[in-house]
């Protein structure tokens, strides 16, 4: 209970309480008596009230005294001085404010020149507690791209919706789930102070346009939606060369002479296509030199085995080592691995 300076004065009711007959009647001890005591309530704040009432005798009496209530809580000691002959009074009070429901008694402590108690001033307020508001959710929704193109086969398009909820009187755990063209692609709940981000990822996989929802119902009802549309781009075909290799990739002895007198090699390689497309490409030697081979042209995804003939020196004594690779020009640029061999004629 929280002790309240005193203001102003009251209008008193009956109640009395006087020192005991037996300390009163001693000649030295002046005449003190509590009066009025009372207690008047005015919503959640309560004022009580008490008239002290003393006989100086002509001389000088201070009367200390206190306010004490019934959960055993005691005000601050204050001091009253009367002065003169007759009876003399003066009327004091105290002021609490309630927070919540309560009820008890306060009474006036008389601790000099006598200790005594004066009678209890009771009260009784309620709807003094405070309701606690209740936690409102709120959500609002963005698309970082709402209308989109690019590849739509397992790439990197997506379509990414952003969003943010906000709690006002938080803490409150917030249910919510995704609906893309009222079908839920997912939910779950999230515990927000103040505000939380949202992210939902959306990887097209055909062209198109819908409504994106985010929805919360827990600890109320929220909703926003955006718009969006797909297209979904032809993906561009990609070329590739592996499996490259000499056929011999190594010969050390007598070299029949072939055509034009050369000892003749094959390299083979295996090239693969995504889509219809047409590839250009190149043997290379790092002696160096290099072979320009016909275009091969492919009707859709595939792969196909190219080879090139091609001869080396096959005088007794002659020795060939180097490498052999190939590289792509169209519709993309690649390039294989490089592959030895070796070829010593006796």
């Amino acid at each position: 209970m929280r002790w309240a300076r005193m203001v102003g004065a009251l209008t008193l009711g009956a109640a009395v309480l006087v020192a005991p007959a037996g300390a009163a009647s001693a000649s030295a001890a002046p005449s003190v008596q509590v009066r009025n005591v009372q207690a008047d309530a005015d919503g959640c704040a309560v004022r009580f009230g008490a008239r002290i009432v003393v006989r100086p005798q002509g001389r000088t009496v201070r009367v200390r005294y206190r306010w004490i209530t019934g959960d055993g809580d005691r005000g601050p000691t204050r001091t009253l001085t009367f002065r003169g002959h007759g009876t003399k009074s003066k009327t004091v009070f105290d002021e609490q404010e309630f927070e919540d429901d309560s009820r008890g008694w306060q009474a006036v402590q008389i601790l000099s020149p006598r200790r005594f108690t004066s009678a209890r001033a009771r009260f009784d307020v309620e709807g003094c507690a405070e309701e606690e508001p209740e936690p409102e959710a709120s959500v609002s929704l963005t698309v970082d791209d709402a209308d989109s193109r690019g590849r739509c086969d397992g790439s990197d398009h997506r379509v990414t919706f952003d969003a943010v909820i906000r709690v006002t009187d938080g803490p409150a755990t917030v249910r919510y789930r995704w609906r893309l063209d009222g079908r839920t692609v997912d939910d779950g709940s999230v515990r927000v102070s103040r505000s939380e981000r949202l992210r939902h990822v959306l990887r097209p996989t055909a062209s198109g346009s819908g409504t994106m929802t985010l929805e919360i119902w827990g600890p109320n009802r929220d909703a926003d939606r955006v718009r969006y549309r797909v297209t979904c781009a032809s993906a561009a075909p990609v070329a590739g060369v592996e499996s490259v290799r000499v056929e011999p990739a190594g010969h050390n002895g007598p070299c029949p002479q072939g055509e034009n007198g050369y000892y003749w090699l094959t390299a083979r390689a295996t090239i693969k296509v995504s889509a219809a497309t047409t590839v250009a490409y190149r043997w290379n030697w790092s002696t160096p030199g290099h072979f320009d081979a016909p275009a091969e042209t492919f009707s859709g995804p595939g792969e196909r085995e190219v080879s090139h003939r091609f001869g080396v020196t096959a005088t007794p004594g002659a020795v060939t080592n180097t490498r052999m690779w190939v590289e792509i020009s169209s519709p993309n640029t690649a390039r294989s691995a490089e592959v030895p061999y070796s070829i010593t004629c006796t």
